[in-house]
């Protein structure tokens, strides 16, 4: 495995350059791995694992793993890794933790992931929080896409699922929460995902103020922002992107029927002129039910259950339609919709 300065600078901060040394041999290592000099630093990191030192075991199955100053082995970074986390080690944890999840080194396995993530998370470490959330969200139990597929049976059942049924998820959210509360930049990476991905009042600008607190944001989630400040100036809404999209698709049906109706379309006018030009809340949220959450701002984040409405107003070549839309959450934190046409009894 070629070295790299990526590589090398990610395997020292693993280590914990700024934490005291465990044992001479042990900092004479990270000296020489400062240096670049992963020859002399092999043996030392490989001396003080052997002595039981478990930061060393850690940083000598990276060694191991990355190839630095030894052949590649992965079993014997799995075993040194094992070591370090059966010690105690947090970092080793949370290292056999992505492993597993991912199946890089070993078969993927996402409860035994979750099973070293929540022990790395029960000494207090923010990444140990964040990959038993990523665990839980991957996981088995509420993953309902099969091959990238959903599956909409699945789907239905965990929707339905009463609040004394979503102990797993209120885990996951805490756990989560846990890892905002200590600054984490990938928990809030992660909170601003699951805010843009949900519908509720307020989640717009919430996930809006976070997106501008992140030091850089993955490009998809730039398209998102840049969506979601369009939308904005639109008016306000509940719903998240995909459903205003959606949502919006239906919307336009129903104002091309009423603008036909009313005799808006002629020459000059027809239903590829119709455009959304604002959106309202009409009828504020009842009878709200959200998954609890520790953490502030994770506590309105999955709604559950509730009902709403908004006025959605297109422009019909000069013209105003204004459609009501009813939402009702569908207890996966998204919604379901419908257009209202206030004047199709009338007209029948």
């Amino acid at each position: 495995m070629n070295r790299t300065r990526f590589a090398t600078l990610a395997l020292l901060l693993a280590l914990g350059l700024t934490a005291l040394p465990a044992s001479a041999d042990y900092a004479e290592a990270l000296a020489a791995m400062q240096q670049l000099d992963f020859t002399k630093a092999f043996p030392l990191m490989q001396k003080s694992a052997e002595a039981g030192d478990t930061d060393a075991m850690y940083g000598l199955g990276l060694l191991y793993w990355n190839g630095e100053g030894v052949k590649p082995n992965l079993e014997q970074a799995i075993k040194w890794m094992t070591k370090a986390a059966t010690a105690g080690n947090a970092e080793a944890m949370n290292a056999l933790a992505k492993m597993y999840m991912t199946g890089v080194g070993q078969p993927r396995d996402v409860l035994q992931a979750r099973s070293w993530a929540e022990k790395s998370a029960k000494t207090g470490n923010a990444d140990g929080e964040v990959n038993y959330y990523l665990t839980v969200v991957s996981g088995p139990e509420l993953n309902y896409r099969e091959g990238g597929s959903p599956d909409i049976a699945k789907y239905n059942t965990l929707a339905r699922r009463s609040l004394s049924e979503r102990t797993l998820d209120q885990q996951a959210y805490d756990m989560l929460g846990k890892a905002l509360d200590q600054g984490s930049p990938e928990a809030r990476l992660y909170t601003v995902a699951e805010m843009v991905d949900k519908v509720g009042p307020g989640n717009r600008s919430r996930v809006l103020e976070l997106m501008q607190e992140l030091p850089g944001l993955p490009k998809p989630l730039e398209i998102v922002q840049a969506s979601l400040q369009s939308l904005s100036k639109i008016g306000d809404s509940y719903t998240n992107f995909v459903i205003f999209v959606n949502a919006k698709r239906v919307a336009e049906a129903t104002a091309a029927v009423m603008a036909r109706r009313a005799g808006y379309f002629g020459d000059t006018c027809a239903k590829d002129d119709l455009k959304i030009s604002a959106t309202s809340i009409s009828r504020p949220l009842a009878n709200a039910v959200y998954l609890p959450a520790a953490q502030h701002q994770l506590a309105t984040v999955f709604l559950i259950a509730g009902n709403w409405q908004e006025k959605w107003v297109f422009d019909a070549c000069g013209k105003t339609v204004a459609v009501p839309m009813e939402f009702q959450a569908d207890g996966m934190g998204g919604a379901t919709f419908q257009a209202m046409d206030p004047g199709a009894a009338s007209a029948k």
